[in-house]
């Protein structure tokens, strides 16, 4: 099972045990924690998806090409203009 799906579990058990008579603290704190599960499953599923949806890093043909400007070299400092 994935893990999203236990903390949609977690939070329906929440939602289920807010609904109980209780004082009205442990009912604001039960429905607080079935937020904080939904919100950590939906984070672990924004997770999942962003892998599939990644895409490889496309590289040039000449490798010096796609190497980041860093200043000049050696070669270029002695050049006239």
């Amino acid at each position: 099972m994935h893990h999203s799906q236990c903390y949609r579990d977690n939070a329906a058990e929440c939602l289920l045990a807010a609904q109980e008579p209780c004082q009205p603290y442990y009912r604001k704190l039960r429905l607080s924690m079935a937020i904080s599960w939904l919100s950590l499953a939906r984070q672990d599923e924004a997770m999942d998806n962003s892998w599939d949806i990644a895409e490889p890093v496309k590289t040039e043909a000449d490798p010096a090409q796609s190497l980041p400007f860093v200043g000049p070299t050696l070669a270029t400092v002695g050049r006239s203009r």
